[in-house]
């Protein structure tokens, strides 16, 4: 490419060697390119330079030289973000790298209102703002309120903990099924029993409760029976009306 003028230093007029209608320049001692405003006849830099911060940096324009950022473009086409930084789009939400919301190793998907969803080292976390989520963490699953404190912790998919101060209510098809209070558990509905024959009651633990569907009432025969409540106690299960073992 052949150039107009060639300048060693900034084109100025003391070292400009062309005419005042050339349009292409070069400064031998730093390699950038210029050319000439036509409207206002100075000369106007088209770049150049060494490349900004360590190998491989993603460059960009910080006032008019090049810059490197922290964050790196590898060989292998993989960009590296280093802990602490972010990507933020113009309305402020972010995507934070082991941030302290993000915790250690960890990374952060925050949107503009505050909401995030975090997964850290086998740890994730879904928040709003108010500070009301979900936690998933080594088997377990906690639901937390803005009030603080667990408001429901399952584990292994069993309910471990209830720790809302007010009451736990459990809808199942818009009726409410069971609510649960501090030391009180309340059904609206009628609560079934386990139903099984008397030969197919399982082995009890204390206390539990079932109904056996051919148990005897009072009166009734042998093979007769039309069925009772039961409860386990002292190796067996018994039938309320005499404490007596169930029969069948």
């Amino acid at each position: 490419m052949a150039f107009d003028s060639v300048f060693n230093g900034d084109p100025t007029a003391s070292n400009v060697n062309a005419s005042g209608s050339a349009t292409f320049g070069i400064d031998i001692s730093t390699g950038k390119l210029y050319f000439r405003d036509l409207t206002s006849g100075g000369w106007l830099s088209c770049g150049g330079g060494a490349p900004g911060g360590a190998s491989g940096a993603i460059q960009f324009n910080n006032g008019g030289n090049f810059a490197g950022s922290a964050a790196k473009v590898n060989p292998a086409g993989t960009i590296t973000i280093p802990d602490g930084q972010q990507i933020v789009d113009t309305e402020g939400s972010s995507i934070q790298f082991a941030t302290s919301t993000a915790g250690s190793g960890g990374i952060a998907f925050v949107d503009v209102a505050g909401d995030s969803i975090v997964l850290d080292g086998g740890n994730v976390s879904v928040t709003n703002a108010a500070g009301d989520g979900v936690d998933v963490n080594a088997g377990s699953i906690t639901v937390s309120t803005s009030g603080g404190g667990p408001a429901l912790r399952l584990l292994g998919g069993l309910f471990t903990e209830i720790t809302d101060p007010s009451a736990v209510i459990i809808v199942i098809g818009g009726t409410a099924i069971y609510q649960i209070t501090a030391g009180s558990f309340a059904s609206p509905v009628p609560i079934s029993a386990g139903p099984y024959t008397v030969a197919t009651l399982p082995v009890g633990a204390e206390g539990q409760m079932a109904y056996a569907t051919d148990g005897r009432k009072v009166g009734e025969g042998v093979g007769a029976g039309t069925g009772v409540p039961v409860y386990f106690s002292n190796t067996h299960w018994r039938v309320f009306s005499t404490d007596a073992q169930v029969q069948a």
